[in-house]
């Protein structure tokens, strides 16, 4: 189940086209600063991809919570993270917060 919650949830960030790297707390040479970190009010809401529901929701400091739902309410993966926009293309940079 939890391989599936994670294949799935990467299948969408990657349809998506925002996939990125890890976060950048985590890096001696981040490739982004926080002026590329923005927001972008069209996300928040609640979308459906390939079938399976998505939530944008704001958080502090100009970021999302992402909630992927999966076999109803009886799955779920949850991401926190920031848009940012680098040379004119946006990337979505990620990382896990649980799983239910």
């Amino acid at each position: 189940m939890v391989r599936r919650l994670v294949l799935a949830a990467a299948a969408i960030l990657a349809g998506m086209g925002m996939m990125a790297f890890e976060s950048r707390a985590q890096s001696v040479h981040p490739f982004y600063e926080d002026d590329d970190v923005v927001v972008r009010h069209e996300l928040l809401g609640k979308w459906e991809v390939a079938g399976i529901p998505v939530e944008f929701t704001a958080a502090a400091g100009n970021a999302y919570v992402i909630r992927l739902g999966l076999d109803g309410d009886e799955s779920m993966v949850c991401f926190y993270g920031h848009l940012i926009r680098l040379d004119g293309r946006y990337f979505l940079n990620v990382h896990i917060e649980g799983l239910k």
